[in-house]
């Protein structure tokens, strides 16, 4: 072979050995205009070849790097072997070092101790589920780094997320066409973080929980009702729970968001612009039926109780007097409509009859005494992670909750 040829193929090798790599760093990882379009189909596309393009480019700078190494002068030596090194680095810091996946490890152990033993601060965020008599509290901050967590409530297994680039925590079920899954963290796409299943090696929206490409595309997990409150909160609602601990692991790492949960960003407490629907305005998102409504995070804490329609339903928002857990319950009993308030006391009521509720929605006292509501989901997150995965008239993503038929949402039976 021509050496003149041997460098151009040496060139054209390392060029393919970087340029693919970075392509695809580019696109599933939070990198300037990266996440300003969806692009999860074609990243999956190129990660899926990756293996073969290195080594189809590690043959095209054989030849040179022979040749450098035979009979080559130093310079050639030099200039081959340094170029070789900084790709194979390159492809190891973008691919490996610096994938999703290694910067947000797995727990190492799943630690869950009583209320009465726990070290997480009772006025904390958590996810909490409740299986099977069985009550688990995911404090935010954990799930957060990890991104998720992969356990067992009341003997079924569950998937916990939580995305910080969208503030949005769902829980799925991960069992695909009867096979349990396992999953791993793969990056984001359109600000949302990306998970991939071990056996099809799909690609998996968290906010949705919806299959965006690969063999599993247009397919959706099963969504498993969750509360996001103050671990006071739930530990009021299920005095029993157990509640995960920190993996001494990643101490570190929490620490990184150990104000995340509890700290609310300035676009909305400014009172000049805390009316407006910002990209990145909390809200908190009602679905019921095939409609959806959402409410400025704000809105809530100004008025506390929030008492609307969505799909020609009663619905009632309510917001605790922690000021950080929310419900949501259709405001109905037996056909009656009941508008809620809360008083003083900061307790539950109704405006028809005065009865007392519970933040489970049971009545405790007055005429409704013993009828519970029925549960609607409800998620604070993000206004542009609403806007592209749930509103019902957003038309750019094709695997948002709004435009894909196969999305199931949470029971609302009481």
């Amino acid at each position: 072979m021509k050496k003149s040829l041997a460098i151009l193929l040496f060139i054209a090798g390392i060029l393919l050995m970087v340029v693919p790599d970075a392509f695809v760093f580019y696109l599933i990882m939070p990198v300037p205009t990266s996440q300003e379009s969806d692009q999860i189909e074609l990243a999956h596309s190129l990660y899926g070849v990756l293996w073969p393009i290195r080594i189809i480019g590690c043959l095209m700078v054989l030849p040179y790097l022979l040749h450098a190494w035979r009979i080559g002068s130093s310079a050639g030596k030099i200039f081959s072997t340094v170029s070789v090194i900084t790709a194979l680095g390159l492809i190891y810091l973008l691919t490996f070092r610096f994938s999703a996946e290694e910067r947000f490890k797995e727990p190492e152990q799943l630690i869950f101790l009583p209320s009465s033993g726990s070290t997480v601060p009772e006025n904390n965020y958590v996810m909490g589920v409740a299986i099977n008599g069985e009550a688990k509290a995911y404090p935010l901050k954990i799930v957060g780094y990890h991104h998720k967590i992969q356990d067992t409530v009341g003997g079924k297994p569950i998937l916990v997320t939580y995305c910080t680039m969208c503030r949005t925590g769902m829980v799925y079920d991960p069992i695909v066409n009867g096979i349990h899954q396992q999953f791993r963290l793969v990056g984001a796409a359109f600000n949302n973080a990306i998970m991939e299943d071990f056996t099809s090696k799909s690609w998996w929206y968290q906010s949705t929980g919806i299959a965006g490409a690969g063999l599993q595309k247009g397919t959706a997990l099963e969504v498993i009702p969750y509360q996001q409150v103050t671990l006071s909160s739930w530990i009021q609602q299920y005095p029993n729970t157990v509640i995960m601990q920190p993996d001494p692991k990643f101490v570190n790492q929490y620490a990184k968001l150990k104000n995340y949960d509890i700290t609310v960003p300035a676009v909305n407490t400014d009172p000049a612009r805390n009316k407006s629907f910002l990209p990145n305005s909390w809200v908190v998102g009602v679905l019921v039926g095939d409609s959806s409504k959402v409410f400025l995070w704000n809105e809530l804490t100004v008025q506390k109780v929030i008492n609307t329609e969505v799909d020609n339903q009663s619905i009632v928002l309510a917001l605790e007097k922690d000021g950080y857990s929310f419900h949501a319950w259709k405001s109905s009993v037996a056909d009656t409509a009941i508008t809620f308030l809360v008083n003083n006391e900061g307790m539950l009521t109704d405006k028809e009859t005065a009865s007392v509720w519970n933040w489970k929605g049971e009545c405790t006292s007055g005429i409704f005494a013993g009828k519970k509501l029925a549960a609607v989901p409800a998620y604070q997150t993000y206004y542009h992670s609403w806007e592209r995965f749930y509103d019902r008239n957003h038309k750019q993503s094709p695997y948002s909750a709004g435009n894909n038929k196969t999305f199931t949402f949470p029971s609302t039976k009481p």
